[in-house]
């Protein structure tokens, strides 16, 4: 998990239930699923560096 859906997380644990909390938890969803779309698009193998 990258850093900013470990924060969004550990954000939201910290509100009540309420619209806030589900935005922070959207915004951590939305990132994990592009860190797996990043991870299955990236070819296998060493990578030069950037």
């Amino acid at each position: 998990m990258d850093k900013f859906t470990q924060e969004a997380r550990a954000a939201a644990r910290k509100l009540p239930a309420g619209a806030e909390r589900h935005t922070l938890l959207q915004k951590a969803r939305d990132g994990e699923a592009a860190a797996e779309m990043e991870r299955l698009l990236s070819p296998p193998g060493p990578q030069a560096p950037k």
